[in-house]
This record gives structure tokens, C-alpha cells and sequence, in this order.
């Protein structure tokens, strides 16, 4: 670009008028294409973004909801927790109508009283020991079991890859709706205003063909502007699509 500007000046004072106009003409092309990619690009860029972005986040909370529900299944078939509960109210309520009765026959001694309600303890205490032992084999054993196929693998992957990208392994819920759209109109808004711009310049340029340098100098400002512009706007977006919040 700077070369383009310094052969206009070199052959601003020596060529004719009309290789002039064909000079600024082509420059002017040169420009508005440039602008136009860079517009494209920009746009591609955004969309790409918000697509990866949503389509991640609705898969990750899916695959992890589908997962958690499979093991709960397991978990109760394994385990037959149901039954067990059932069983024991059934035990307890015996022993306790038994209890009662002889009670009502004969009146116990507080020796035999303390003996009894510490064996109770004792029994209770044992009993959840043995549970926890027993959860924590299965746990170890359904570890060893899942390292071997390829689910693991695939979660694994995720998990770099959400380490990689957001920092953390803590899924979002997904964005809702609203942010999209607003997203969108901001991008269509940007295009529109881009377009104006365009013409804008397009109408000075053809209105004063005198000041050549001014105009170049004009558009090359500009040009920074939009990139700036388009920059911050970028940065928003990412943020936006990130935290999932306006």
C-alpha cells in the first residue's frame, strides 16, 4: 500500500492527467476489494466462532447429562438398594412389636436394658462399615472396567480440548437464544454501516479527483479505523460467547 501511494507521488508531477485518473482509479479498486475480503473474512471468522461455541457447549452438556443418567441405571441394578430398605423396615418393625410385648409381660431389669441397647449399637455400626467397604469395590471395579473401552477416550479428549480453549473443565449451560440473535444484528448492523462508508468514499473520491494525496491518506485512516473497529468488536463477541452473558 505504501509503495502505491509513493508511485502516485512520484508520477503525480510528471505524467498527464489521465494516467492519473487511472492510477487513483485503480488504487480506489485496490481499496474497496481489500475492504470487502477483509469485511468477509471478519464475518466468516465471527460466525465460525459462535457456531463452534454453541454446537460445544450443547453437545458437552448433553453427552454429560446421557452419562450420568446411564450410571445411576447401573448403579441401581448392581445394587439391589430397594429391596435391602424394604427388608430391613420389615426386620425393624419386628423387633420392635417384639420388644414391646415383653415389655407389657415383664418388666426388664436396667442391667439387661444397658446390654441389649449396646449390642444394637454395635450391630448398627458394623452393618454401615460393611456397606462403604462394599461401595468401594464396585467403584474401583467399574473404573478399571471403563478405562478399557473408548468412551473414556472420547471424554478424555473433550476435556483437553475444553482445558485448551476455556481454561477450565466446568461446563456451561447453554446460551440461550437471545444472545444469538442480538450477535447476528450486530454483524448485519457492522455490514450496513461498512456499506455506507464505501460509498461515502467512493462519492468523495469522484467528487475530488484534485486532492489525490489528502483522499489516499483519507482512506488509508479510515481503513485503520475499520480494522480497529472490527478488532474490538471481535474481542466482544469472543467475551460475550465465552461467559455467555451481554
Amino acid at each position: 500500500m505504501l509503495l502505491m501511494i509513493i508511485t502516485t507521488a512520484t508520477t503525480a508531477t510528471s505524467a498527464t492527467t489521465s494516467t492519473m485518473l487511472i492510477q487513483m482509479l485503480m488504487m480506489t479498486a485496490m481499496m474497496i476489494t481489500l475492504m470487502i475480503m477483509t469485511m468477509m473474512v471478519m464475518t466468516m471468522v465471527m460466525m465460525m466462532i459462535m457456531m463452534i461455541m454453541m454446537m460445544r457447549r450443547r453437545t458437552m452438556s448433553m453427552m454429560l447429562r446421557r452419562r450420568r443418567t446411564k450410571r445411576r441405571k447401573k448403579w441401581k441394578r448392581r445394587t439391589m438398594w430397594r429391596t435391602r430398605r424394604r427388608t430391613r423396615r420389615r426386620t425393624r418393625m419386628k423387633t420392635r412389636r417384639r420388644t414391646r410385648r415383653r415389655t407389657r409381660r415383664r418388666t426388664m431389669s436396667r442391667r439387661t436394658r444397658r446390654k441389649r441397647t449396646r449390642r444394637r449399637t454395635r450391630r448398627r455400626k458394623r452393618s454401615r462399615t460393611r456397606r462403604r467397604t462394599r461401595r468401594r469395590r464396585t467403584r474401583t471395579r467399574r473404573r478399571t472396567r471403563t478405562k478399557m473401552t473408548k468412551k473414556t477416550t472420547t471424554r478424555r479428549t473433550t476435556m483437553m480440548i475444553m482445558i485448551m480453549t476455556k481454561g477450565t473443565t466446568t461446563t456451561t449451560p447453554p446460551t440461550s437464544i437471545t444472545t444469538t440473535t442480538t450477535m447476528l444484528m450486530i454483524v448485519m448492523i457492522m455490514k450496513v454501516v461498512l456499506m455506507m462508508m464505501m460509498l461515502l468514499l467512493l462519492l468523495l473520491l469522484l467528487m475530488s479527483m484534485v486532492m489525490v494525496m489528502m483522499m489516499m491518506m483519507m482512506m488509508m485512516l479510515l481503513f485503520m479505523m475499520m480494522m480497529m473497529i472490527m478488532m474490538m468488536i471481535l474481542l466482544v463477541m469472543y467475551v460475550t460467547v465465552r461467559h455467555g452473558q451481554l
